[in-house]
């Protein structure tokens, strides 16, 4: 009998702030027991900082920079889309027999950016107000609406993309209940840990100073005050547990369906985590552990229980796994390896993780991590060196001394893992993306990245 997949992601869940990841709080009683269910990874690196950067290695098992838009003048040329030509684990399974569904708010991994490729159902909330419109929630998300969501004072178009985990949970459900589809793959992504930073049901001295430290960060990037920071971090932790609570009643809901360890298998991760000033900043975007390092817990049929794996892994590597625990014919495309080998006391022989992003102004950011050591390299648009960083993760996990200057031998063996990662990229990026979009489209998509900046 085929097993089902359930895929959860946490948009900005740090590792390190769950308590089956030693945190000194109680945050994560039902991930925990989870974890204790099947396989911890203590070791699980994102491809990416950012949602936009790590979510083709989650799906596609490639690397983002692999999936750039090119030769398309009405957009960017650095948002990631993903190619027709480019399997996505869910057109896989479809293929082999499996009911697809999936159900998020996240405008960067829409169906805009051919996310939906594969799934018999995707709900993202976008085709309400139309595709184009991808645009304008990008910019009030991270802008006015910001502000507006704080306060509670919702518009119309807001309210459709307040969606939280718990109607995703409610859809979901719904779904397996009226087509009680055999086997299945679900995947659910949540948004509830993304900024602004308030808690579940604040008082209105806690919605104010919310409030006061998200003003702060639109305008800097930062939280200068350690008093507020505290706050940011109570928040953080409170909304997790909020989460943590959810993802509980949900795994409830689900063996009452009939879905249990024995026929499903769960998987949970997070496409990034989040900054709290480690480095000087808030939010994410940067290759700091603190960004990059992130939870990933896989149970089910077959799986041990309280298996704790310390070899470092990668996001690259959920898919090859889905395909190995389903026993179904390995993918070319795909660029990761299983981990069902590690999960069964095996050694890996991975070198190290890639890391990479791109910014708005063409600046590429690599890292090349070790269990002992990370090494950062920026370039700029035309791909000269900006910055390098060399870190000892093992006497100074908190990466706060650059040691690039005292261990150049170690920082130039590093460097050229990086170096041929990007000849890679290079040759393997074969596919030209032209996203198809109307007249009607590229004009709307013109008009906002001007007021965006981008045009």
């Amino acid at each position: 009998m085929k097993k089902n997949v359930v895929l959860i992601t946490v948009d900005c869940l740090r590792s390190d702030h769950l308590s089956c990841f030693g945190y000194h709080m109680t945050t994560s009683p039902n991930i925990d027991n989870l974890a204790k269910k099947g396989a911890l990874f203590n070791q699980a690196i994102a491809n990416g900082p950012n949602t936009f950067c790590s979510f083709p290695s989650i799906l596609t098992s490639t690397y983002s920079l692999m999936n750039l838009s090119r030769k398309e003048k009405n957009l960017p040329p650095n948002w990631i889309f993903i190619p027709k030509e480019r399997p996505t684990i869910a057109e896989v399974l479809k293929t082999a027999g499996y009911s697809t569904a999936a159900f998020h708010t996240n405008p960067w991994i829409s169906s805009f950016f051919n996310y939906d490729k594969g799934f018999d159902l995707f709900e993202d909330f976008l085709d309400r107000v139309g595709k184009s419109l991808i645009l304008r929630q990008v910019s009030f998300k991270h802008r006015a609406l910001f502000y507006l969501r704080l306060l509670k004072g919702l518009g119309k178009l807001l309210k459709k993309q307040d969606i939280n985990i718990k109607c995703l949970n409610q859809m979901a459900i719904s779904w397996l209940e009226r087509y009680n589809p055999k086997p299945f793959f679900l995947w659910l992504h949540y948004m509830d840990l993304h900024a602004p930073y308030v808690p579940p049901n604040p008082s209105i001295s806690e919605l104010l100073t919310a409030i006061k430290i998200q003003i702060e960060i639109e305008r800097t990037s930062k939280c200068s005050s350690e008093h507020y920071l505290k706050f940011l971090k109570r928040f953080y932790d409170e909304k997790i547990m909020f989460v943590d609570k959810e993802i509980g009643t949900f795994l409830s809901e689900l063996e009452k369906l009939g879905f249990s360890h024995e026929n499903t298998y769960i998987i949970l991760t997070a496409d990034h985590g989040e900054q709290f000033m480690e480095h000087g900043f808030v939010g994410h975007g940067l290759l700091y552990d603190e960004v990059i390092h992130v939870p990933l817990i896989i149970c089910g049929p077959e799986i041990e229980e309280n298996v704790v794996i310390e070899e470092q892994v990668e996001l690259l590597d959920i898919c090859p796994t889905i395909i190995n625990l389903l026993k179904l014919s390995r993918i070319k495309s795909f660029m990761g390896k299983s981990l069902l080998p590690l999960i069964k006391n095996e050694r890996s022989r991975k070198e190290g993780v890639i890391s990479e992003s791109i910014a708005d102004n063409g600046w590429k950011n690599y890292s090349f991590r070790t269990k002992q050591w990370k090494y950062i390299l920026l370039l700029d648009g035309n791909g000269q060196m900006r910055r390098e960083e060399l870190y000892d993760l093992q006497n100074d996990p908190s990466e706060r001394r650059n040691l690039i200057r005292k261990e150049k031998r170690i920082a130039k063996k590093l460097k050229a893992h990086i170096q041929r990662h990007i000849a890679m990229e290079e040759t393997h990026a074969q596919f030209e993306i032209k996203p198809k979009i109307d007249q009607k489209e590229k004009a709307l998509i013109e008009k906002k990245l001007r007021s965006l900046g981008y045009l």
